[in-house]
């Protein structure tokens, strides 16, 4: 939720803007970046896409002892 709250401020972009191009509602937007909404992996590569960058999410598994 906060990295998309600092993407979309890095990328100058206002909820309501952001919310148009992902054709939602500042409400969602608002929900999204304090974490009251959940977000599968195609919500936040769409973010991503409308503030003009890419989601690179990964997995790290620890070695077991």
């Amino acid at each position: 939720a906060q990295q998309i709250y600092e993407a979309r401020k890095r990328a100058g972009v206002s909820q309501p803007e952001l919310a148009r191009r992902l054709r939602t509602s500042q409400a969602a937007i608002s929900r999204m970046e304090a974490g009251d909404q959940n977000m599968t992996i195609d919500i936040i590569e769409n973010i991503a896409r409308a503030l003009g960058g890419r989601f690179e999410g990964h997995i790290v598994l620890g070695r077991k002892a």
